[in-house]
């Protein structure tokens, strides 16, 4: 099944597959220019589009409308595809690139937010890690102008009487001075209740200050996010039995962070490369638990197979005692395997960094097994 819902975008996801390498780049600039640009309400010319990407106007392209939701979505893909498609180091280009887990741990956000985030127009793209591997990332530039785009369409709130960023920087010292205690998420909450701004966006704006103005920082502690090699490496270290207390003082961390990065790593292992399922709308029913994993089987009337063929190996000698499924049990059986990997896929994509606790770890590792 194609993963883009338009057929001419996915058409010219193949054209654009064979261009070279230098013109590759142009376009996928373009895209990252485009796509913030694409009002889901609206709809867009698909020659037009073609030519905003390609800078070449051509007559046989169709005038086919596109409607702006979908369009969106697979322009998110197009640059995914297409960025694959190169070998872009991210050492090399003069600015952060965060990865996906980075960007969930520095805004606290759930696996399904930042796909989100994709579809609202924040371009993201591979680029090669420092460990050597294609990961999807996105430049600090890039983040940059994508949360200011968030701000500025603020701006038109009656909220906001004086520049935004400001207002929102007095108004999070005020609250701190009331509240000490308020951890960068809490805050970012309470602002968000203020001025209407996601909790992703003020986070990101005191992030951004407390980095540019350390000595008038909100927040001290603030750290780039963890590598995936670094998350690792502290993992590693805990489980050969180095205490909380010197992984604190070599990654210049504190308790809870070390914990979660703990916990983070071990959801992410329980996951594997992911989990697919088949999903049902009866998964969402309140009473699912007890429809679908609380039924009874039947009465076992099922037969053994019978003795092993001699060409049978024999490593599955004990399969062979094992009685077949009836033609109702295994549709059955189907259907509670993807209910349960359906809920671990739940937990996971709805679950932020830092409500990720030793209980829904539980949960996802009972689930798992």
């Amino acid at each position: 099944m194609s993963r883009y819902h338009l057929r001419l975008i996915n058409e010219l996801r193949m054209q654009l597959s064979y261009s070279p390498e230098r013109r590759r780049q142009e376009q996928l600039s373009r895209l990252e220019e485009m796509l913030p640009e694409i009002k889901p309400g609206r709809t867009y010319r698909y020659d037009l589009v073609a030519q905003d990407i390609t800078n070449y106007k051509s007559a046989k392209s169709p005038g086919d409308k596109l409607p702006g939701g979908l369009l969106r979505h697979d322009l998110a893909i197009l640059i995914e595809d297409l960025s694959f498609l190169l070998d872009t180091e991210a050492a090399d280009l003069g600015e952060p690139v965060f990865t996906e887990d980075q960007l969930r741990d520095m805004l606290d956000i759930s696996p399904r937010m930042v796909f989100d985030l994709r579809l609202d127009g924040l371009p993201v793209r591979y680029y090669i890690a420092e460990d050597g591997q294609k990961r999807m990332g996105v430049r600090q530039s890039v983040l940059d102008a994508y949360m200011a785009r968030i701000v500025a369409a603020a701006v038109r709130s009656p909220r906001f009487t004086r520049a935004p960023e400001r207002k929102i920087l007095l108004e999070a010292e005020r609250l701190l001075a009331r509240n000490p205690e308020f951890s960068l998420t809490e805050l970012s909450a309470e602002l968000e209740q203020k001025f209407g701004l996601p909790e992703y966006a003020l986070k990101y704006i005191i992030i951004q200050h407390d980095r540019r103005e350390p000595q008038a920082a909100l927040f001290h502690d603030t750290h780039d996010p963890l590598s995936a090699a670094l998350k690792a490496e502290v993992v590693a270290a805990h489980r050969e039995g180095e205490s909380p207390q010197r992984l604190m003082a070599r990654y210049g961390r504190d308790r809870q962070e070390i914990y979660r990065v703990i916990r983070q790593v071990k959801a992410e292992r329980i996951m594997g490369d992911g989990i697919q399922f088949i999903y049902n709308d009866e998964f969402d029913a309140s009473d699912a638990d007890q429809r679908i994993l609380g039924i009874a089987p039947e009465d076992d009337d099922r037969k053994p197979v019978g003795h092993r063929d001699a060409h049978v190996p024999a490593y599955l000698t004990d399969l062979c005692k094992v009685p077949l499924l009836g033609r109702d049990e295994e549709p059955e059986l189907f259907r509670r395997y993807n209910y349960l990997k359906y809920r671990l896929n739940r937990i996971w994509e709805d679950t932020r960094p830092s409500q990720l606790s030793s209980a829904l770890l539980e949960d996802m590792r009972w689930l798992r097994n």
